[in-house]
């Protein structure tokens, strides 16, 4: 029976369906007809600030951003986040700013327009990468039903549906699209030679780097798309067409050319360095946490993306120069990804930066089903099935606050495993992050509340056989001070704690907090979360924390205490406690 592609087309039109569903009923309208409203959020803001600050500002230097987003750069400050995402999106906000206009609102700030239209281009970009991924695997020629398996697998297996269609803001879905897009025009200028397919890949390389620089190691997955057309890189420069070629480097260029007028227009500098105070630590790379770990690790959030490993021994048989490219790819993936400074990247759902290169993977992923016996494939799907519907669910556990952002272990995932009860939302709590980004090391403060010649100590007011108490009556305690004076000032600080704590009442700790605050006469830093890790734990239990801080400020104090915001009595003891300081290189 001839392999029409039917499955896979029918597969990425039911999928095309369920995106557009979910978009319209929970990005857009939500259960209030307001779930728009949080559509440009947290990075998202960064990358929309190249077009809201000319767009409803009237001005691009400076830019109009929040605090956070820009650094100091040149003689001004610039968006700390590459421009490739705000260029992708561009015509769709254009059409949502006429819309708007048009529509009689003025004003700056965002309306319905710009929300909707944002939500749209993140569906129209996943399904333009679906598309790209299903031309280059039919092309490659894996079967049809190998293809329709790994579309399937690609957003509901992994975090990338949650990204294109609940955060498509971010820009994660857009590096997606932009990567299966070069790799179909690679395909296709390498098998025919034509300019237009040189071109576009010059045009999908570029937007791949300008959206995210660490990207351009995609470069060396590309031997992947010579498969079935051996021939060496010279004899295809000899058949292509020379002036394709050089139109084509022109193009990239201009591309990559961009980003630099960016910054030149809004700081007078045409190189900026915009993550200031962070960077690679090449040396000590989190791999294995970054791949198995509880907290953020690549397998273990999405485990159907451990066929990649067999796919790649799959992909060598049949082209060892190929597969042999495609590890050395995924090897340097794993480790640039391991080695940055922030590993888990913040408040996310999963190992995000993993999910641009899927378009990549996929091709192992296919070619590893395309292998199977059609006995082993069927017990293949009994696992994609219904591990695409726990990762599903997990993402709605992640969206409605069941699942931490980014504190999670293996006792967590066991307590709200498959749990969808309100009482499990914001339930979860502690901190435990990697420290900051200290090329030079770090330098000890203070150590289990003795500072170095200071006069900092722990504050017992209620104490109770060695214990603290707290209750309603005696909220606070314990409480660690440094005083005026004994903060470095200029450099961002690591805060590494722990107590031990047993509820009187049941459930008297729910609502604990741990509280941090750093100031003068106010506090201009004060940052707080959940004391207990679970919502409930038996007797006695030990929790421990770490967590960045902002660089102290001339004359400022600093505080750590616990807080009871509810009823109930409970005691902690045993607090440690270490504040170090980023040592400044020479």
């Amino acid at each position: 029976m001839p392999d029409t592609g039917r499955l896979s087309r029918r597969t990425l039109l039911l999928l095309g369906l369920l995106a557009l569903f979910a978009s319209v009923r929970w990005r857009i309208v939500g259960h209030d007809g307001g779930a728009w409203r949080s559509t440009i959020y947290s990075d998202g803001q960064g990358y929309a600030a190249y077009l809201t600050s000319p767009l409803l500002h009237g001005t691009f230097s400076p830019p109009v951003a929040r605090p956070d987003h820009l650094v100091p750069a040149g003689t001004g400050q610039v968006i700390k986040y590459p421009a490739g995402t705000a260029l992708v999106q561009t015509p769709f906000v254009l059409i949502a700013h006429a819309v708007r206009w048009c529509s009689g609102v003025r004003g700056d700030t965002l309306t319905p327009h710009h929300s909707v239209a944002i939500a749209l281009c993140g569906l129209g970009f996943l399904l333009l990468g679906l598309e790209r991924v299903r031309w280059l695997l039919r092309d490659l020629g894996i079967p049809d039903h190998a293809v329709a398996a790994t579309l399937v697998l690609l957003p509901l297996g992994t975090g990338l549906g949650y990204y294109a269609l609940m955060a498509p803001s971010m820009s994660h879905g857009y590096s997606f699209a932009m990567i299966a897009a070069l790799l179909a025009a690679a395909r296709k200028a390498w098998c025919t030679c034509e300019r237009s397919a040189t071109l576009l890949t010059a045009l999908a390389f570029g937007l791949v780097v300008f959206i995210r620089p660490t990207n351009a190691i995609v470069l060396l997955a590309l031997p992947m798309v010579t498969i079935g057309h051996p021939r060496t890189i010279r004899a295809w420069l000899l058949a292509a067409d020379g002036r394709g070629l050089s139109l084509a480097a022109v193009l990239l260029v201009l591309i990559l050319s961009i980003q630099p007028l960016l910054w030149y227009l809004q700081c007078g500098s045409w190189f900026v360095r915009p993550y200031p105070g962070e960077g690679f630590n090449w040396t000590h790379p989190a791999l294995f946490r970054s791949l198995f770990g509880a907290q953020k690790g690549l397998f273990f959030f999405w485990p159907l993306l451990l066929f990649v490993l067999p796919g790649l021994i799959a992909l060598a048989r049949r082209s060892w120069k190929a597969g042999a490219w495609a590890a050395v790819y995924f090897a340097l993936l794993c480790y640039m990804t391991s080695a940055w400074w922030n590993w888990i990247y913040g408040d996310s759902y999963g190992p995000r930066p993993y999910l641009d290169h899927l378009a990549i993977l996929a091709v192992p992923i296919a070619v590893l089903l395309a292998a199977m016996r059609p006995i082993t494939f069927r017990i293949g799907l009994v696992l994609i099935i219904p591990l695409c519907l726990l990762q599903c669910f997990q993402a709605w556990q992640y969206q409605v606050g069941i699942l931490h952002p980014f504190n999670m272990d293996h006792e967590k995932w066991s307590a709200i495993f498959l749990q969808a009860g309100p009482q499990w939302r914001r339930s979860l709590g502690g901190d435990f992050e990697p420290p900051p980004y200290a090329p030079c090391g770090m330098d000890t403060v203070l150590v289990a509340g003795s500072p170095r010649g200071g006069t900092s100590h722990w504050q017992n007011r209620n104490g109770m056989n060695g214990s603290f108490m707290l209750d309603p009556a005696h909220p606070t305690g314990p409480l660690l001070r440094i005083n005026e004076g004994e903060l470095p000032d200029g450099r961002a600080l690591f805060v590494e704690a722990s107590l031990r704590r047993r509820d009187l009442v049941p459930g008297a700790s729910r609502d604990a907090l741990i509280v941090c605050t750093m100031g003068n006469d106010d506090d201009r830093v004060r940052y707080t979360f959940a004391m207990n890790d679970l919502p409930t734990a038996p007797a006695w239990r030990h929790w421990r924390y770490a967590f960045a801080l902002p660089a102290a400020l001339p004359g400022e104090h600093f505080s750590f205490s616990v807080q009871q915001s509810g009823d109930g009595a409970f005691l902690v003891d045993a607090p440690t406690f270490r504040l170090s300081a980023v040592r400044a290189c020479p």
